[in-house]
């Protein structure tokens, strides 16, 4: 049996699942259930907001859609050479996010780290806020987290978004 043929875009969809994901769980390791605020960020002035839960993560698995380990290494491999502006993109975002993934590292450095670890308590399932303005000197870290944050406020429905189902739903 001939094996299956990918288009680019079938592969830059899983390749950019891949690396949302990714970033998430990096997120979500040091924010927990925190919604992150970036201050005016939006295009419009107003704020920019990400919050992804250990839900969000289970929901948006790679491995949900369809992704196993084998199309990653084919995808990638795909997505180094051809020169479609989807899998350049795929490959732009990849890259972005394993320097850090890699090194264990939070996009914005120790101190999104640190703002992070402050607003985790007293518990895992509270719902606190930790608000970055460039006012408080979070300028350059602000601008390395808000091109993670745009590949989930800029195609949200591209995710499955389980905590805004569950929480619009009528109470028995």
């Amino acid at each position: 049996m001939a094996e299956r043929e990918y288009t680019c875009e079938e592969i830059s969809k899983g390749m950019k699942r891949a690396a949302g994901w990714l970033f998430a769980d990096l997120f979500h390791n040091i924010f927990w259930n925190t919604v992150v605020i970036l201050i005016g960020e939006n295009a419009d002035g107003e704020d920019l907001e990400l919050r992804i839960t250990k839900k969000w993560l289970e929901a948006n698995h790679a491995n949900k859609f369809g992704f196993t380990n084998e199309l990653a290494a084919k995808f990638t491999a795909h997505v180094e050479i051809c020169q479609d502006p989807l899998c350049q993109e795929a490959k732009k975002r990849i890259r972005a996010i394993g320097k850090h993934f890699a090194s264990n590292t939070m996009p914005g450095g120790p101190a999104v780290v640190l703002a992070g670890t402050v607003d985790r308590f007293p518990g895992e399932y509270a719902r606190h806020e930790c608000r970055l303005g460039r006012k408080n000197g979070y300028g350059r870290r602000i601008d390395e987290l808000k091109r993670f944050f745009k590949w989930f406020t800029d195609d949200r429905d591209f995710w499955v978004w389980p905590d805004e189902i569950a929480s619009t739903e009528p109470t028995p």
